[in-house]
């Protein structure tokens, strides 16, 4: 049976990604072990881990697989991490039942943001 589950982001910057989902996101750094891996979690538990990318280790191909990070506000969320300095990919989308604002970590993975519109 499974227990946990961790996604991991093959960065090329450990201090760069570690600043990013730290203090761009505000996700809780949970553990770091120097440069070798990072954990970062949300208020809810969900955990993304950070490795450093290597000769070996397995890249996604782009577009292969998007973190979706769930917001109360999209609209203040978007804006509060466009004055950190992160770029948007077009308007936030309104695609019933939810909103959707793609951006990408500082690696370029594909990343989102999401809220209800109920």
């Amino acid at each position: 049976m499974l227990k946990s589950a961790i996604a991991t982001v093959m960065v090329s910057d450990m201090d760069r990604a570690a600043r990013f989902y730290r203090e761009v996101l505000g996700l809780r750094e949970k553990v770091r072990f120097g440069n070798e891996w990072a954990e970062y979690t949300t208020p809810d538990g969900f955990i993304i881990g950070l490795h450093p990318a290597r000769p070996g280790t397995p890249l996604p191909p782009q577009g292969g697989i998007s973190v979706g990070f769930g917001v109360d506000d999209i609209d203040a969320e978007r804006a509060r991490l466009e004055e950190q300095g992160v770029k948007f990919f077009g308007p936030t989308v309104d695609s019933p039942p939810v909103r959707l604002a793609f951006f990408a970590d500082a690696d370029g993975y594909p990343l989102y943001l999401s809220s209800s519109t109920r």
